[in-house]
């Protein structure tokens, strides 16, 4: 994670995922996208439950990022 920078990963991760392909965590980068694609997706068909686990998917890769840039 050579040459990686906190500002530029904190505002790359505001879409799930895109932080951690920025640090070169490629697998939980894509894993991330992939939940985050899902649940909006997912919100027509259930209105009540994919929008509070996209949050939580958002928050969760937000902070996960920033703890793994600072390592």
């Amino acid at each position: 994670m050579v040459g990686t920078n906190k500002i530029i990963t904190f505002l790359l991760s505001f879409i799930p995922g895109v932080g951690h392909l920025y640090l070169g965590l490629n697998k939980r980068g894509l894993q991330f996208l992939i939940g985050g694609f899902a649940c909006i997706s997912l919100i027509p068909p259930f209105p009540m439950v994919f929008p509070f686990v996209l949050a939580v998917i958002w928050f969760y890769g937000l902070f996960d990022a920033l703890q793994k840039v600072t390592l």
